[in-house]
């Protein structure tokens, strides 16, 4: 390989200006095979060099010589260890090691390990064991920049599902182990302050190793089973914790996941539990769920699930407990006629398409789950086949909202029936359920803040399934039945939403009459009722609303203009009541169910409290007072007289005044 360069300089000396002719180099990268100068004298002077101006002509010469042939080496050295890389070789992870590590052990390190590592260093593992095994990794030394929530130096751990951990500072991490054959290692360092590094080791283990290791956790096949953080219900987890179960069942089912318990930390959802629908990269997450709000029933697609629970270093709360079971579809009650043409591709304006058909599908805001633009208006149509339900689950959300209120930006579903809801936020809302095999999603944006945004799955579902999705509903073609919110007769969870159908057969009515009803007050400021009943009469003839109705007061007996009606119970997040209770019969009447309800009666809650001795009372007679119960004094006797009143202070009710009155005669 050879090279020429050709130069042309001038410099001056001792006011008089000199010129170096034409500089041929030819050289090669071994040896330099032939070096001539031609110094021309400068036009300026016309005098021949001195021997030290030739010396130093010539020095400069061979070390610009030097310089380009190191430059070159450097570059041709670069290139053959980019065509090893190519051709299979072993690539460096950046930290001095190679970045694929398939052995069923190994180490990795950080640069320069114990001597402290570089500034902007970003390093990469892939740690791959046999297709049968899991990987264990475990940390015998740490000590990176400490800083909070590991911002600046730090190392991730990840699976094909996403993260597993994110470490820095000086303690050492609990053992991470993976679900699958498969870890992801990376490590980073900014510009500023570097510590010493650290060390860790891996190996290969059998799945059935997965419990001991982390506490809890496994891959479990079977139709049935149980989840449970360590020590639940008796004690709390622990702090960084990462507990994860894979489920498979039968090939030919789902797996359908109910919390019979739910506690986690409440700070910011730091103590989270993520749900997939599935375990390969690439699975949907069907849910995050923190806090003690009990997740709503969820069903895989497939024959797996992977439930992965982690916990931060701060408070820590009791766990959970989860059933999991085999859940077989029915199968459908008809084949669906082919579609003869395909439906019109118009975009939603989330880069999506506006109709959407099948069986499931995913939708999101545009750029999810980067922000969202600013003035966007995206709506979406879901149909699925006659005489099925729409389901659909928000698995994220995080748009910005006004105060609380959903002003600016929000997200809207509705049916054929009414507004299943409008949702801003963070908090993620109930599993929705469509009345028909429609349901509509509006998403609008302002000129202000953005977000997140939201990702939403839908799928068509059995009416027969109601109540093993939603936890309480249901559908019903019978005569005669009764409904009733859930956990009754204890108070009803919120974040839920239930849905009751009752179809009795044609050229019947049904009577609907609520023989218990207690929810949610309506708020005072807004008239609204967060917590609410509505009745939906569905005929021939159109839709008739009954309701919201919230609080204590009773609805009305409701009369069918048909044979159908429609209940939906919404609870939001906060107050929760006793709930309802109702029975429903035909026309020609059906005798009336025979389950005995409480009797309600506004006496049973009150409960005095006096002083055990008899004198002056404790809060002296105000404002408000009166007498309450009593009946007729019979002659000679010395009934008791009893005063109640409110106190102008404090609001508290209390006995007040007691007396006894000589009756006449």
């Amino acid at each position: 390989m050879h090279e020429h360069s050709e130069s042309r300089f001038s410099f001056q000396r001792s006011g008089r200006c000199y010129k170096l002719g034409r500089l041929k180099l030819q050289m090669s990268l071994s040896n330099m095979k032939h070096l001539s100068e031609d110094l021309v004298h400068s036009k300026c002077q016309q005098r021949g060099f001195s021997t030290l101006e030739k010396t130093l002509a010539v020095l400069f010469v061979l070390m610009t010589v030097a310089s380009v042939g190191l430059v070159v080496l450097y570059f041709v050295d670069r290139g053959a260890h980019h065509e090893d890389d190519g051709a299979g070789g072993l690539t460096d992870s950046g930290c001095g090691s190679p970045m694929h590590q398939n052995g069923p052990s190994g180490v990795i390190s950080s640069m320069k390990y114990p001597t402290e590592y570089e500034n902007d260093a970003r390093c990469s593992w892939v740690i791959t064991v046999d297709a049968d095994q899991v990987v264990l990794l475990w940390f015998e030394d740490i000590s990176l920049e400490d800083t909070s929530p590991c911002a600046e130096d730090s190392i991730t751990v990840r699976d094909s599902l996403g993260l597993l951990g994110r470490f820095c500072g000086h303690l050492k991490p609990k053992p991470v182990v993976s679900l699958g054959n498969t870890l992801l290692i990376s490590f980073r360092s900014d510009e500023k302050q570097t510590a010493r590094g650290f060390k860790a080791s891996y190996k290969a283990v059998e799945p059935d190793m997965i419990a001991e290791i982390a506490g809890a956790g496994g891959v479990i096949q079977g139709d049935q089973g149980q989840l449970l953080t360590p020590g639940f219900p008796a004690k709390n987890y622990e702090d960084n914790a990462l507990y994860q179960w894979k489920i498979s069942v039968a090939a030919n089912g789902r797996v359908k996941l109910i919390f019979d318990s739910f506690d986690l930390a409440p700070a910011s959802c730091l103590d989270y539990v993520d749900i997939f629908d599935g375990h390969l990269k690439g699975s949907q997450l069907l849910g995050r769920f923190c806090g003690s709000t009990k997740p709503p029933i969820l069903l895989s697609t497939g024959n797996t699930m992977v439930v992965r629970f982690v916990s931060d270093a701060s408070d820590t709360a009791k766990g959970f407990s989860a059933t999991f079971s085999l859940y077989l579809p029915p199968p459908p009650a008809s084949t669906p006629a082919p579609m003869t043409s395909v439906p019109p591709q118009v975009d939603s304006g989330c880069d999506s398409s506006l109709l959407q058909f099948g069986h499931r599908g995913v939708i999101h805001s545009k750029n999810y789950p980067g922000p969202y633009p600013t003035d966007l208006r995206c709506s979406w149509n879901i149909t699925v086949q006659q005489g099925l339900l729409v389901r659909l689950t928000v698995t994220d959300l995080a748009v910005a909202s006004d105060a609380g209120q959903c002003k600016g930006d929000w997200l809207e579903v509705l049916d054929d029936l009414d507004q299943l809801g409008s949702h801003c936020g963070h908090a993620l809302p109930p599993v929705l359920l469509s009345y028909s095999n429609r349901i509509s999603l509006k998403f609008q944006s302002d000129q202000r803040l953005s977000d997140r945004g939201f990702s939403a799955i839908w799928e068509a579902i059995h009416p027969e399934d109601i109540e093993e999705i939603q936890g309480c509903g249901g559908y019903f073609d019978t005569e005669v039945g009764v409904i009733k919110s859930a956990n009754w007769p204890l108070k009803y969870p919120g974040n839920r939403m239930c849905t009751w159908i009752l179809n009795v057969p044609t050229g019947k009515r049904i009577t609907l009459n609520f023989t218990y009803f207690d929810l949610e007050e309506q708020d005072l400021f807004t008239k609204k009722c967060f917590d609410n009943l509505v009745v939906f009469d569905v005929s021939s003839y159109g839709t008739r609303k009954y309701g919201p109705y919230c609080g204590n007061q009773w609805p009305p007996a409701i009369l069918s203009v048909e044979n159908k009606l429609v209940v939906r119970f919404h609870s939001d997040l906060f107050t929760e009541e006793t709930g309802f209770r109702a029975f429903w019969t035909t026309d020609p009447l059906s005798p009336a169910p025979t389950e005995e309800a409480p009797q309600p009666n506004p006496w049973d809650d009150i409960l005095i409290e006096w002083p055990s001795e008899c004198g002056k009372p404790t809060i002296a007679p105000q404002v408000n007072t009166r007498i309450v119960n009593g009946e007729p004094a019979r002659a000679h006797s010395w009934p008791w007289q009893v005063s109640m009143q409110v106190s102008r202070d404090t609001g508290n009710t209390s006995p007040g005044t007691a007396a006894a009155v000589e009756g006449e005669g």
